[in-house]
Formats: C-alpha cells, sequence, structure tokens
C-alpha cells in the first residue's frame, strides 16, 4: 500500500516510521526540510519538501497513484482544508486526519473522513483504520479486553514522574496532552496535574493506575 503522510512533526514523524516497518510504501511531505531529520536513519521512504496544498509538490508526491493519505498537521484548519481536497480534487476515499482541537471533531465529521482524535485515540490506531483490523491476535483481544482512556492528572502540588507513570502494571501510556497540545509520551516527557494522559489499558489496568495515583496523593499530603 502506498501512504502519503503530510506532516513530520513528532506524530507524523512516528507513524512514517512504523508504517514504513510494517511494509508499506510511505512518501512524507513537509514544507519545512529540517524537519525531516526527526525521521531515524532507518526510514528509506521519499522525503518531499515543499507545501502539500501546491498541486505541483503533490505530483513529485505522485499523489495519484496513492492509496492513503494520512494529514498529520496540529493546524486542524489546515487538515480540514487539505482533506476537502484530497476527496473531493483527486477522489481519494482514504483520507485520515489527525483532529487535536476537539471544538473542531464536529467539522472532520461532516467531511466523511477517517478521523484520529488525540483525546481519545492512540497512535497505533491509524494501522488498525487501514487495515481494517488490529494488529493483534484476536484470542488475546477476547481474553483480554483493552481499551483507550483518558486520565486527567490531579493536583498533587508537584509535576509527576513520567518513568514511575510507565511502571504500573496493565497500562501503556502512548500520548500526552498539555495546553492542548498532544504529543507522544516519552521517559523524559514533562508530565504536570491537569495534563491529560492517553493510554491503551484493560480495566485491572485502569484501576491499577488510579491506585497509583490515590496512593501518589496521600504520600504528598502526608509530607
Amino acid at each position: 500500500m502506498n501512504v502519503i503522510v503530510i506532516g513530520c512533526g513528532k506524530f507524523g514523524t512516528s507513524i512514517a516510521s512504523e508504517l514504513e516497518h510494517a511494509g508499506y510504501d510511505v512518501v512524507v511531505v513537509d514544507k519545512d526540510y529540517k524537519s525531516f531529520a526527526g525521521l531515524p536513519d532507518s526510514f528509506h521512504g521519499r522525503r518531499i519538501n515543499g507545501d502539500a496544498m501546491d498541486l505541483e509538490v503533490l505530483e513529485r508526491a505522485k499523489v495519484k497513484d496513492t492509496d492513503a493519505i494520512i494529514l498529520t498537521s496540529q493546524d486542524d484548519t489546515t487538515n480540514l482544508v487539505l482533506a476537502h481536497m484530497f476527496k473531493n480534487h483527486f477522489n481519494i476515499d482514504n483520507v485520515i486526519s489527525l483532529n487535536t482541537d476537539p471544538e473542531f471533531r464536529f467539522y472532520y465529521d461532516l467531511t466523511g473522513n477517517n478521523t484520529i482524535s488525540m483525546v481519545s485515540w492512540g497512535t497505533l490506531k491509524i494501522e488498525e483504520i487501514l487495515m481494517k483490523r488490529s494488529k493483534k491476535s484476536d484470542d488475546s483481544i477476547e481474553t483480554t479486553p483493552i481499551e483507550i482512556f483518558n486520565v486527567v492528572l490531579p493536583d498533587i502540588g508537584k509535576p509527576y514522574s513520567a518513568i514511575e507513570l510507565q511502571k504500573v502494571p496493565g497500562s501503556i501510556i502512548f500520548a500526552i496532552t498539555h495546553d492542548h497540545i498532544t504529543s507522544k509520551f516519552l521517559d523524559k516527557t514533562e508530565v504536570k496535574p491537569g495534563d491529560i494522559l492517553h493510554m491503551s489499558s484493560t480495566m485491572e489496568g485502569l484501576r491499577n493506575f488510579y491506585d497509583y495515583l490515590d496512593r501518589v496523593a496521600q504520600k504528598e499530603k502526608s509530607e
């Protein structure tokens, strides 16, 4: 499958790398050439430097031969305009848009395209939409239901430890939203009260996570 990823920020870089690793032919388009430096050395897909709204740039990306477009800009207006253009001008049905501001979700729904809302979905859902099924085995899904949860961190009077949060059993934190900006969750991520953690978890894992937050809060009160 040929895929064009528009935008080479943190999210676009992650998606492009993962999809190529999974066997897709990936082209990345970004108007800032320096953004390509974020791609790993193992990435061998094409890099197109230019504005995705420029027809000449899209022709270089071979848009007419692509099977799917993934829009990863954190500017919802840009993604909405591009989604409309790819669907109506190029007749591409498989357009997946990143939605970062929940207030814009209604407008994405009107386009009729697939939308990834980082408030409620994880990075790995991209492949699930493209493949129409999860990469995980059906048996593991049936025996251990896993869902996506958003957890708002309570105020404990100081920042949280990203490393300690990731040690809670039964949950995997894949992204964090801070000041309306969503990014990938890493060991060095600065985590503050009020941030929203996006995680895949079993129900037991979610209980473990809330138990951990309660223990941290009680510890801070006692000190």
